[in-house]
């Protein structure tokens, strides 16, 4: 996890809650046919997209947090967390999953 604030949103402080690993201009919004690069025609349809929530200083729970996507040229690291977020972040990359052994 990350905070990040919005380019465009009166440095608006969001806590990374995903990297789900797809394109902006293939990340749906909703249920309709929209994509992330749909909604953020000013940033590259190619960015890796970010999901983020915004919580309040008094949050102790994330779980009813709604989630938003954006692209990650929209979004400026403030600080990381955790070591690797620093590096993940700049890069996009989604978190490897382990692997289940010999198959």
């Amino acid at each position: 996890m990350a905070v990040l604030t919005d380019d465009s949103d009166d440095q608006a402080t969001m806590l990374v809650t995903g990297i789900p690993g797809n394109r902006a201009e293939d990340h749906p919004v909703g249920s309709g046919s929209e994509t992330v690069a749909d909604y953020n025609e000013d940033y590259p349809a190619s960015d890796w997209v970010i999901q983020v929530c915004y919580p309040q200083r008094t949050d102790v729970s994330l779980g009813s947090q709604t989630e938003y996507s954006f692209p990650r040229s929209r979004l400026e690291l403030v600080r990381a967390i955790h070591t690797e977020d620093r590096h993940r972040l700049a890069h996009a990359e989604p978190r490897q999953q382990p692997t289940g052994g010999d198959e």
